[in-house]
């Protein structure tokens, strides 16, 4: 889907492409595509706010280990195998893909660990992160010298703070306090989810 905009105002928006597997209707303007990276510049806003509302800290640990409060998500998604290094991972850090996780090794579509590790299949966010927290880390939490240490696992991990930081489900909290102060719909925002037969019936069938 394609759209211009020219000082605020829709000049053109055409679809491209099919809504079917069958290839028998076109995609509309107003398919649901999926975000995918384009969601975090939203997730890095919704921390943001929350930070400038003082439900959380940049500075606070993202992973809890019983000796580094603030912290936010449990100490039982780690293990004696977490790299200690993990204990020094801040908010910032993670906003900032400097946290210590490379995207070379994010799990996310790598259905062969479900088998590998004899796991249910799509596994929720706990199992991906005591997974992630059983290897050692890529680099030193918040290094400089990092150039191209993008991850998308460290966001996944942003996802989880901002519930547990907003009583809110991340859906619900990024619509409130993000998008819909510009204008955007509810139904313009969801989350998308890991099995096909689960897409919404705006979504395309993705070949």
């Amino acid at each position: 889907t394609f759209a211009v905009f020219d000082q605020g105002e829709l000049a053109y928006a055409q679809a491209y492409g099919y809504q079917d597997k069958n290839q028998k209707h076109k995609l509309p303007v107003d398919a649901l595509m999926r975000t995918a990276s384009t969601v975090k510049p939203i997730t890095a806003a919704a921390i943001q706010t929350l930070a400038h509302a003082g439900a959380l800290k940049l500075s606070d640990h993202a992973f809890c280990t019983g000796t580094n409060k603030p912290c936010w998500l449990p100490a039982s998604l780690s293990s004696s195998a977490t790299d200690i290094r993990v204990k020094d991972i801040t908010l910032g850090q993670l906003v900032a893909h400097q946290g210590g996780f490379s995207r070379d090794v994010d799990p996310f579509g790598s259905e062969y660990l479900c088998a590998e590790l004899n796991l249910a299949c799509p596994p929720n966010q706990e199992t991906i992160v005591t997974y992630m927290l059983s290897q050692p880390l890529d680099f030193t939490p918040g290094d400089p010298g990092e150039v191209d240490s993008y991850s998308n696992f460290g966001y996944m991990v942003l996802g989880m703070v901002i519930e547990r930081a907003s009583g809110m489900s991340y859906v619900d909290y990024a619509r409130k306090a993000v998008l819909n102060p510009i204008g955007v719909k509810n139904i313009n925002f969801s989350a998308a989810h890991t099995l096909l037969t689960d897409r919404d019936p705006r979504e395309p069938y993705y070949i």
